[in-house]
């Protein structure tokens, strides 16, 4: 807490003076949300929150974003923090935001809207209701009043959700499933495509990053085939698990063809056995065809792994870095980290099981 006021070590204040405070001034808002899908994004949300507060204390703030879901449980006891917030959004938010807004603006009582917490005279309180979305009812995707010029990018680019959760959702060391109250749930590839074409002559762009969890198989081959046939003529990227059902080098071309040009893959580890023990589901030889195919029809593929999956031994840790020199002809950007305890991971459910001993820092 104590960072959110430095001055010379916190850059998040210069940030928010040279961008958000203009725009506060100017606009005058009632409400303020802010999203967040990253743990290293809780200092600069805690900062800007402040400083809103200190100079626009009349501001509703609310937050959201999977980050903010995750941590629902620990949240109303946090009675710092607050002070800076006055109500959270969890799971779902599209609904929900704009009930709150409507609230707010209104000045209407926040007890009945779904997937709220938030702060009164009285303290924290946790609403009852859940609410999943209907992918079939939901509009495009609305980017208007965004600086989509001010993008570090060629081009624009931009971001279309065609599922909720992940199709998977068995890996050990995943707790990303805990942003949805419903199970895996895609829009139908028709609309998908409808949507897409809106999106490309709405805001003029042919650029696309499909942000789901992990594109479903199916899915993945059906619309490609889709973006084929209707000669959409757009550029995309998503996110990938390897999967036997995937070995047909047409799929491949087809994919290529209809316009992918990157795929990040969770590769996460190159031993059969740790690849067990994640409940991932895959064998080497399939992650191997996956890539020659890939690369040979002219995607890039990005590998995403980490090392110290609990009972990993350095030998398997090996097998990882082996694997990806071994197929370095098709792999052309890497991204690995270390292992994180996800908080609602199955993993932390049955930590025994995995050979792990919790430790309580006693700073925190």
């Amino acid at each position: 807490i104590e960072s959110l006021d430095d001055d010379q070590i916190n850059i998040y204040r210069d940030v928010y003076d040279m961008l958000i405070r203009p725009v506060m001034e100017h606009d005058r808002p009632q409400m303020v949300g802010i999203s967040v899908v990253q743990q290293k994004q809780l200092i600069p949300t805690f900062t800007f929150c402040k400083m809103i507060k200190d100079a626009f204390p009349e501001t509703h703030i609310t937050l959201g974003g999977n980050i903010i879901t995750r941590i629902r449980d620990m949240l109303p006891g946090m009675e710092n923090l607050w002070e800076l917030f006055d109500s959270a959004i969890v799971y779902e938010g599209e609904s929900a935001y704009l009930k709150l807004t409507e609230a707010v603006k209104k000045g209407d009582d926040f007890s009945a809207l779904p997937n709220l917490i938030y702060k009164d005279g009285k303290g924290v309180h946790i609403n009852k209701e859940v609410f999943a979305e209907s992918l079939a009812e939901l509009p495009p995707p609305d980017f208007d009043g965004l600086p989509l010029e001010k993008y570090f990018v060629p081009q624009l680019i931009l971001p279309y959700l065609a599922t909720r959760g992940c199709y998977w959702g068995r890996c050990t060391f995943c707790d990303h499933f805990q942003g949805y109250v419903e199970g895996f749930r895609t829009k139908q590839v028709d609309h998908i495509v409808e949507e897409i074409r809106f999106l490309k002559e709405k805001y003029g762009t042919r650029f696309f990053h499909f942000t789901d969890e992990s594109y479903p198989p199916a899915l993945f081959q059906k619309l490609s085939r889709h973006l084929i046939d209707d000669k959409l003529d757009i550029a995309w990227t998503t996110h990938m698990r390897f999967e036997e059902s995937l070995l047909e080098e047409q799929v491949w071309k087809d994919v290529a063809e209809s316009g992918c040009k990157y795929l990040h893959f969770g590769y996460e580890s190159g031993n059969q056995r740790v690849l067990k023990l994640m409940d991932k589901a895959t064998k080497l030889d399939a992650i191997e065809t996956n890539l020659r195919m890939s690369s040979e029809a002219g995607i890039w593929n990005h590998l995403m792994g980490f090392f110290g999956f609990p009972g990993e031994t350095s030998e398997e840790a090996d097998d990882s870095k082996a694997f990806v020199e071994k197929n370095s002809a098709y792999i052309h950007s890497l991204g690995f980290m270390t292992f994180v305890l996800g908080k609602y991971s199955p993993i932390a459910f049955e930590p025994e099981k995995y050979g792990l001993t919790y430790y309580k820092n006693p700073e925190w």
